[in-house]
C-alpha cells in the first residue's frame, strides 16, 4: 500500500517453513505476555498515523489519546508541507511529532526527498486517482535535503524529540510514487538484469543512484545532530510487487511498472546502501485469498528475503490486511487470524525484522480503530 492508500501487489508462493520456538515468542510479544526471548528483543510493534498532520489539533489529540490507550509506542508519520511541494511549510507535521513525543509515542518520520524548483512532478491524472503526482527520483538533490532538513531536525531536538527512525522516501520502486516510471506502463516487474539492460529500468536505476546520495546526506545530518545520533536511518519502504515478471501489475485499471524488492536492494547495495542505511524499509500486504503456505513463500522469497542476510535488519513500515467488509458492529475475526499468522511467520526472522508497523490506525479499509473503538486486530498487533 502506498502512503495515501494504494494497495501494492503481492505474489503468493508455495513454501512453508516453521520455527515453533520463535513463533511462540512472537505471539507472546504481540499479545503482551511475559515471555522473554532474544529473538524479538529489538522488535517494535507500531501503527501508521497516515496524514495525521492534516487533522485539526483537537482531532490529533483525540487520536493520540486513543493510541496511548491502545499501548502504541511507535507510530509512523509523514513529514509533509502544508502546501505540497518543496520547500513548503512543515509546521503541522512538526507539531504532530512534538505532540506524539510528549505522550511517550516515538515517531518513525518519513523524510521526503527534495528537488530543485525547476524540477516538476509527473502531473496527477484524476483518471488514475491512486497514482500520485510524483517527482522523478533521478532529479532529487542531496544538497537541498541537507539545507532543508538540518534546521527541521534541530527544531525537533529543541523540544527534546528523539525519533524512532528516519525513513527517506516512500515506495520508490514503483510507478505511483516515483515519477521516473512512465504512466501508463507495461505492467512489468523488473529484476536485477533489467536495471542494466532495459531502457525504462535504466532510468529507474539512475534514480536509485541519485537516491543513495540523499541517503548519505541524511546519515550525515543524523550523525551531526545533538540528540538523534543513535536514531536508525531506514531506507525507503519498498512496495512488494512479487517476483520479476512480464505483465500483470496494475493500479486504477491501468498497467504500471515496478522493480522487485530484491533487485532494488541489490542495486542500491552496489552504491553503498549498507554503509548508510541502518535498516531496509519494507512494505507488504499479504494476499488474504492465498494459502498460508503461499503467504509465507511470498515473505521468504520476495518481501523479507534480504532481512539480516547482509547484516542489515529490515523495518516493516507498512503491512496489513483489508477489512472484508465495513459495518458496525465490526466482525474482525478473519483479519485477526490472518494478522496472527503473519506475526507468527515473521518470528522466524527474529531480530532481523526490527519493527512491524501496521497500516493504518484510522483508514476505513485497513484501520485498527473502527466503530468507535480499537479492533481485535489492533489489540493483537499492538500487544494489548
Amino acid at each position: 500500500m502506498g502512503w495515501a492508500g494504494v494497495p501494492t501487489v503481492s505474489a503468493p508462493g508455495s513454501i512453508t517453513v516453521t520455527n515453533p520456538w520463535k513463533a511462540t515468542a512472537a505471539l507472546a510479544l504481540v499479545l503482551g505476555l511475559a515471555y522473554s526471548t532474544p529473538a524479538f528483543s529489538q522488535t517494535q510493534v507500531g501503527v501508521n498515523f497516515a496524514n495525521g498532520d492534516r487533522l485539526s489539533q483537537s482531532a490529533q489529540l483525540t487520536v493520540l489519546s486513543e493510541l496511548q490507550t491502545a499501548g502504541a509506542k511507535v507510530i509512523r508519520i509523514p513529514l509533509e508541507p502544508r502546501t505540497w511541494g518543496p520547500p513548503g511549510v512543515y509546521d503541522d507535521s512538526i507539531a504532530l511529532i512534538n505532540a506524539a513525543h510528549a505522550r511517550g509515542i516515538s515517531p518513525i518520520v518519513i523524510v521526503p526527498l527534495q528537488y530543485p524548483a525547476t524540477v516538476k512532478p509527473r502531473p496527477y491524472n484524476p483518471a488514475y486517482p491512486h497514482i500520485w503526482a510524483a517527482y522523478p527520483l533521478s532529479q532529487s538533490d542531496p544538497a537541498l535535503l541537507t539545507s532543508w532538513f538540518t534546521p527541521i531536525l534541530a527544531q525537533l531536538e529543541a523540544s527534546g524529540v528523539v525519533v524512532a527512525g528516519l525513513e527517506l522516501g516512500n515506495e520508490i520502486n514503483w510507478a505511483p510514487f516515483n515519477g521516473d516510471f512512465p504512466v501508463p506502463g507495461e505492467g512489468n516487474v523488473f529484476g536485477d538484469a533489467d536495471l542494466y539492460s532495459n531502457s525504462e529500468a535504466e532510468v529507474i536505476a539512475g534514480g536509485y543512484r541519485a537516491y543513495t546520495l540523499s541517503l548519505q546526506a541524511l546519515t550525515q545530518i543524523r550523525d551531526a545532530s545533538a540528540l538523534n545520533q543513535a536514531t536508525p536511518i531506514i531506507s525507503a519502504g519498498l512496495a512488494n510487487p512479487g517476483a520479476p515478471r512480464t505483465g500483470g501489475v496494475s493500479a486504477d485499471g491501468i498497467a504500471v511498472d515496478a522493480v522487485s524488492i530484491n533487485a532494488t536492494l541489490n542495486y542500491l547495495r552496489t552504491y553503498g546502501l549498507d554503509t548508510t542505511a541502518d535498516s531496509y524499509g519494507i512494505h507488504f500486504y499479504p494476499n488474504a485469498n492465498a494459502t498460508s503456505a503461499q503467504r509465507y513463500n511470498d515473505l521468504a522469497n520476495n518481501a523479507l528475503t534480504q532481512c539480516g542476510k547482509y547484516g542489515v535488519s529490515c523495518t516493516v513500515t507498512e503491512w496489513g490486511f483489508r477489512l472484508p467488509s465495513f459495518t458496525c458492529p465490526l466482525n474482525d475475526s478473519s483479519r485477526h487470524n490472518l494478522a496472527d499468522e503473519i506475526l507468527t511467520d515473521v518470528a522466524n526472522w527474529g531480530p532481523a525484522v526490527r519493527s512491524m508497523v501496521w497500516f493504518d490506525w484510522l483508514s476505513t479499509q485497513y484501520g485498527l480503530y473502527q466503530c468507535g473503538s480499537e479492533t481485535a486486530t489492533g489489540h493483537l498487533v499492538l500487544g494489548q
